[in-house]
């Protein structure tokens, strides 16, 4: 039976009478067969059951920890002759003895399934993981382009508006240049009429002096006339 429950009583039943020659050759098996220290070496225990790491290589020692199946441990003595070995279990980091026959080399083929399975389902999650980045990506991305078309729209409206406001100050400078030249042709109209004015007022003056002359001529012309018919 698996060394999964701890031993019943506490004393060991006395030991029957051996012949000598019998006696010899267990003394020889177990000289042969002593625990010896081994090379750091991976085991996994492989029993359906909780598997029992006690302190010492018999049932009659107190339990240190209960392993179960597929949990990885280093076997640091192999006791060939009581079929016991002193392990140290990887997740927790303690010492103790475990059967040497609930030991084996390889992760048993029902734990291997369970890790592939579980390698799978997070591999499932990491692909609905990839996946819903890559939708987001996607948005995100289609985001960008309707932000970069916003932008290259905007950039053209700042375009036009510039080249807008180039034109409006072309066309303030003409305004104010056409303005000037409006000023300055009615400052020379205003000048002008003046001068019309002086020329129509000394025309006037010099008709008005040339009449009074003429007028003047007339009337002596007249009395001449007159006086020499008298």
């Amino acid at each position: 039976m698996l060394d999964t429950l701890p031993h019943r009583s506490g004393k060991a039943a006395p030991p029957r009478c051996l012949p000598l020659s019998l006696l010899h050759g267990l003394a020889l098996l177990i000289c042969c067969g002593m625990a010896a220290p081994l090379q750091a070496e991976t085991g996994y225990a492989v029993d359906d059951c909780r598997i029992l790491m006690r302190r010492g290589p018999e049932t009659r020692y107190k339990i240190v920890q209960m392993l179960k199946i597929g949990e990885e441990m280093e076997i640091l003595e192999d006791d060939r002759a009581s079929g016991w070995a002193r392990v140290r279990a990887t997740a927790s980091g303690l010492d103790g003895w475990v059967l040497r026959r609930l030991i084996s080399p390889e992760m048993p083929p029902q734990v291997q399934l369970d890790t592939i399975r579980e390698t799978l389902r997070r591999a499932e999650e990491e692909r609905n993981r990839l996946r819903s980045e890559n939708e987001e990506l996607r948005k995100r991305v289609g985001s960008q382009e309707k932000l970069e078309a916003e932008l290259t729209r905007i950039r053209k409206i700042s375009q036009n508006a510039l080249e807008i406001e180039r034109e409006n100050e072309s066309l303030a400078q003409k305004l104010r240049t056409a303005e000037q030249e409006m000023k300055q042709l009615s400052d020379d109209n205003r000048i002008l009429e003046r001068q019309t004015d002086t020329s129509f007022f000394l025309a006037g003056s010099a008709v008005l002096a040339i009449g009074m002359i003429s007028g003047a001529v007339l009337a002596r012309r007249r009395r001449s006339t007159f006086g020499s018919l008298e």
